[in-house]
């Protein structure tokens, strides 16, 4: 079967860690910068080295539906962000899928997030006269991602 023409529309994503999967809506902070330093050349003031000082990780912010109150990813942030950091933090090794709509098992493009772990979980705003679907934000931080470079189109 040939690639689908991009861009490719009707997607979502799947979240796999600690033996548990979660489907998500929407998916930012895929990405990496070179965090530099400047550095004026000493007797030549009309230039400004910048100097690479390493790499930086945005946080990955993922957006759904409620979780499942009994769920492995919700026991799991709830224990490293109600746990007052009285214990070590628990890590895991996240893998991010993006899925076809059509076909949820056509994996169109994968990440895996090494040492990844809570930093935030919100639910949105709660009105009597909206109705609104509630929708809950969870944001991790994480080491580093690998990017798979296999792509499954077939």
């Amino acid at each position: 079967m040939p690639p689908p023409s991009y861009p490719i529309l009707g997607l979502h994503f799947r979240l796999t860690g600690g033996g548990e999967t979660a489907a998500f809506q929407e998916v930012t902070g895929i990405s990496l910068k070179m965090d530099t330093e400047s550095y004026r050349e000493g007797g030549e003031n009309r230039f400004d080295h910048r100097l690479p000082t390493g790499v930086k990780y945005e946080p990955l912010k993922l957006v759904r539906g409620l979780m499942e109150e009994d769920g492995d990813l919700s026991k799991w942030c709830r224990s490293v962000l109600q746990g007052n950091i009285t214990k070590p933090i628990a890590t895991k090794t996240l893998i991010l899928e993006l899925l076809e709509i059509q076909d949820a098992e056509k994996i169109l493009k994968k990440w895996t997030f090494n040492n990844a772990w809570p930093i935030h979980w919100e639910v949105s705003g709660l009105h009597s006269t909206d109705g609104k679907i509630v929708v809950e934000t969870l944001e991790l931080s994480y080491n580093y991602f690998d990017q798979d470079r296999e792509q499954r189109f077939a």
